[in-house]
């Protein structure tokens, strides 16, 4: 009997293309986040709850700059048939995403001063780096789609790794030799992200090499996929002003409890990006392959699947939250317990949507994404910044709003992916 199980996994991982990549994916992600779990026991003991608040601050406003770089060419990188339009659309995606780093970079000096005078020096002394962690994180996401086309999902993985690695060991690095304060964490950050770019783009030779002669320019690739930016793009900057827009409202309360906050979303998204990260990868290269009439069924089926795997670990993470984030981190991070609790609504329904997201993508229905994505943004930054209450019970009834919204999106998911599957029999 215990022979029988692993032959029986291995027989059906070897019968599963979609199963194996996914399990190559799971297992870089998991090593990744392992990393960042163990070590951020150690910088948390290291840095402070303000220090950690002011490097969310600097990567929220990176973040929103980041969602919009390449033009969300990146992503249309999995959508030509033909290799030689793909290269072209990721060449397409380089130039934005270089000229957004140059822009921000430049953007960022006249800022300094408005930084100065609302977060404090230390974030303003960073701002021009913005620009090279721009270009840095794209530069990877960019790679990332490319591999992805390339179903080298070893290649994803180890990527993962190595950055984390990086990163961490970074931070620590500045920590122990004294640089402490946020300085230290947003350079040991830029080690980690440049080690990512280097190796990463080392291994992916086509995409610096000159583009073949016969390949599609780059200005008919723009209009091929023009409701990339305009859609989806529009959709990307929604969902990173939402996200980071929380951050910095957060910190309007407290730089420290940004810094509690930020942690907490960290932790819970250990499982979350365990097993969502490669399930959507592989999800979205599944989902631009696949014939009409077969989409529904898979749908439902991830849908299913991610509940049964997510259930129990968030429901046990919300009991045990607010003795263990103590535990593990420091007397200090108290309020990291609290806000998990409050949190875990709604990262179980984003285990379940993420895989969902690139759906209205393939089935070309990006309208019905960037309005909800307006909706999905307005609400939680009204609530944060009109709420009567204080930030904790603020954050629960927050938690809860962001859930229901998210069911709402995985039943225009259901309904995208059926109209796209009914519209063979209705040609037919």
């Amino acid at each position: 009997m215990k022979r029988l199980v692993p032959q029986r996994a291995q027989s059906l991982v070897q019968t599963s293309p979609f199963l194996s990549h996914v399990l190559t994916l799971v297992t870089g992600t998991a090593l990744a986040q392992v990393i960042v779990f163990f070590m951020t026991m150690v910088l948390s003991r290291l840095y402070t709850t303000e220090d950690f608040g002011q490097l969310t601050r600097y990567t929220s406003i990176v973040a929103i700059v980041i969602s919009i770089a390449a033009c969300r060419y990146d992503m249309t990188i999995m959508l030509p048939k033909d290799n030689k339009a793909a290269l072209s659309v990721a060449r397409l995606g380089m130039t934005c995403l270089s000229v957004t780093s140059v822009v921000a970079t430049i953007i960022a000096f006249p800022l300094k001063p408005l930084v100065r005078e609302h977060w404090g020096q230390s974030i303003a002394t960073w701002l021009p780096m913005i620009g090279v962690t721009t270009f840095l994180l794209s530069s990877v996401t960019l790679f990332q789609f490319w591999f992805n086309r390339q179903s080298d999902y070893k290649t994803i993985s180890l990527n993962r790794v190595e950055q984390q690695i990086g990163q961490t060991l970074g931070q620590l690095f500045f920590g122990i030799i004294g640089l402490l304060g946020v300085s230290g964490l947003i350079l040991g950050q830029t080690v980690g992200q440049l080690w990512a770019f280097v190796n990463l783009g080392r291994k992916a030779k086509p995409l610096r090499q000159p583009l073949p002669a016969d390949a599609p320019s780059l200005k008919d690739m723009a209009w091929r996929y023009r409701r990339m930016p305009l859609l989806n793009g529009s959709n990307a900057l929604v969902d990173a002003v939402r996200l980071n827009g929380i951050n910095l409202l957060i910190g309007a309360y407290s730089t420290s409890e940004l810094g509690q906050f930020s942690l907490a979303w960290r932790v819970l998204e250990v499982p979350l990006a365990l097993i969502n990260g490669a399930v959507s990868q592989v999800f979205f290269h599944k989902l631009s392959t696949l014939e009409r009439g077969e989409m529904h069924p898979l749908v439902r089926l991830t849908i299913k699947r991610a509940i049964v795997v997510g259930v129990l670990p968030f429901v046990l993470l919300a009991f045990i939250s607010p003795w263990l984030f103590p535990l593990l981190f420091g007397h200090q991070w108290t309020s990291s317990g609290a806000f998990a609790r409050a949190l875990t609504p709604w990262l179980l329904m984003t285990l379940i949507t993420s895989p969902l997201s690139n759906l209205f993508v393939v089935t070309e229905n990006q309208d019905w994404m960037l309005v909800f994505s307006i909706v999905y943004a307005v609400v939680p930054l009204c609530w944060l910044s009109w709420s009567p209450l204080a930030l904790l019970p603020t954050v629960f009834v927050l938690g809860v709003l962001m859930a229901l919204m998210l069911i709402a999106m995985t039943i225009m998911a259901d309904i995208a992916a059926r109209r796209w599957d009914t519209q063979l029999k209705e040609a037919q």
